[in-house]
Order: structure tokens, then C-alpha cells, then sequence
């Protein structure tokens, strides 16, 4: 193999590998309906939680992390951020399916058992109900100024 041709297929030669978190096939953010070129952007949404919980000014750190106080929505209107929510999810067993149908579920033990954190930020525009989003599609939202 030549050396540039080995220099190309390295480890993550096209992009760094989404190995961190088990939970999240590679997809994940794509079937979320907000597209990422942000690698590991679950990474960036845990230094996200721990930061935010421990600012003293939540408003300039949304600014600081690119989450729009106001957004566009795709018919024009513009909806106003109301509300940030942390939701923590803890998977404590395993569904194992049976050959000839059927599955069997069972307890992890505690080296396997996972813990999630998810944000969801909810947006309201004028006479609708609240635009709930993600952390990926809220930092990919188009950013207009607050009324």
C-alpha cells in the first residue's frame, strides 16, 4: 500500500467514530430531523447539562452555546425559547429475543447499566402549541432577534 493511500484510510480517516455513547447508533441525530456536522454533538450536549446547571446567568450561557433565544420557524413566524428541560432516563434491563418467537427480559448488572441525559427545549410561537426540540436542532436552529 502506498504511504498517502494509508494516510487516507487511517483510523477515523473521514470523521472522527461515535464510540462514546452505546445508546446512539451513528444515525441518530439524522432520524431526530435535525442534521449534524458536529461529531460526537452528544459529548457537546453533556458539557452543555453541566454547565448550565451550574451558571449563574442561564440566559448569556444559551447565548455562549449558540441555542437561539429566538428562532424561525419554516413559515416565517418566529417562536420565542420558553423553557430548558433536562430529562434523565436509566436502563436497568436487557430484552433478549427467543428463537421461535417471544423474549426474555433480565436486570443488568450495575457495570452495564446506562444513564442518559437528554435536553429538550420548548419554543412557543404565537397561537400554537409549545415546539418542543432537541439540543442538535435547537444549536442548528436559524437565530432571529427576540422581540
Amino acid at each position: 500500500m502506498h504511504d498517502a493511500d494509508h494516510e487516507r484510510r487511517g483510523h477515523n480517516a473521514d470523521r472522527p467514530a461515535q464510540w462514546q455513547t452505546p445508546h446512539r447508533p451513528p444515525d441518530a441525530d439524522a432520524d431526530a430531523g435535525a442534521p449534524t456536522t458536529e461529531p460526537d454533538v452528544d459529548l457537546v450536549e453533556r458539557a452543555f447539562i453541566e454547565g448550565f446547571r451550574g451558571t449563574n446567568d442561564p440566559v448569556s450561557f444559551l447565548r455562549l452555546a449558540g441555542i437561539p433565544l429566538a428562532m424561525a420557524l419554516p413559515d416565517g413566524r418566529k417562536a420565542h425559547l420558553l423553557r430548558v428541560e433536562e430529562e434523565e432516563r436509566t436502563d436497568v434491563g436487557a430484552v433478549t429475543a427467543l428463537l421461535g418467537g417471544g423474549h426474555r427480559v433480565r436486570p443488568l448488572p450495575a457495570k452495564l447499566v446506562g444513564r442518559r441525559r437528554q435536553l429538550r427545549f420548548f419554543y412557543q410561537a404565537d397561537g400554537e402549541p409549545p415546539l418542543v426540540v432537541d439540543f442538535a436542532t435547537a444549536r442548528a436552529a436559524s437565530a432571529v432577534p427576540p422581540d
